[in-house]
């Protein structure tokens, strides 16, 4: 009788990597479409500030750096000692700017860019030199165009927080400039507390 060799074959690999990137393929899909986190993440477009709000208070009509400016004042009611580098203040700079941009948007007749890019020059000093004597100079400087801007949004979009502006300035006139700023922190939160209350405010007016 003949004896019978059975020869062993080598199994494609094929199968395997077509599995293979099927898998990968679902994987990709899953983090790219299928995780639902039930919140939106927007960017507040010239502060560099991300604000994550849930999908009820996504369409409140406001922009988005009022939006991020209020928020961000409302959690600093009470912020602890100034941080040398003044992080605290160059911030609520630049977000009061953008929120100020946003809503000179909704109004008419209204150019504020070239003003919102200094302010925001004047910001970024304050971070770049910790070691400078000039912060409260140079924040003052801020609040008072600040304060200048409002102003001109204000006219048109609420005529009738003519009073509430001004003591937002005057609030701003009351940076000393020659006193290290460390030692305004008062004077710097009731700053921003008194320009967030007429931001909410103009938020909530018609255009005119």
């Amino acid at each position: 009788m003949a004896d019978i060799h059975l020869e062993k074959r080598d199994r494609s690999p094929l199968p395997v990597i077509i599995a293979a990137v099927v898998l990968l393929g679902l994987i990709i899909w899953w983090f790219v479409y299928g995780r639902g986190d039930g919140a939106t993440t927007v960017g507040a477009a010239d502060t560099n500030v991300v604000s994550t709000m849930s999908a009820g208070e996504a369409d409140t009509g406001l922009p988005t750096a009022v939006e991020v400016f209020l928020r961000w004042s409302d959690e600093r009611r009470t912020p602890g000692p100034m941080n040398p580098d003044h992080w605290h203040t160059g911030t609520g700079i630049r977000n009061l700017a953008a929120a100020l941009e946003g809503l000179a948007a909704r109004a008419r007749d209204v150019d504020i860019e070239k003003e919102v890019a200094t302010v925001r020059r004047l910001a970024d000093t304050l971070w770049a030199n910790t070691a400078s004597n000039r912060h409260a100079d140079i924040t003052r400087n801020a609040f008072m165009t600040l304060g200048g801007l409002m102003g001109a949004v204000q006219q048109k979009l609420a005529p009738g927080l003519t009073h509430d502006v001004a003591e937002v300035q005057r609030t701003a006139e009351a940076i000393r400039p020659d006193d290290p700023l460390l030692d305004q922190r008062d004077r710097v939160q009731h700053f921003f507390e008194r320009s967030a209350t007429v931001v909410r405010q103009m938020s909530r007016s018609d255009v005119r």
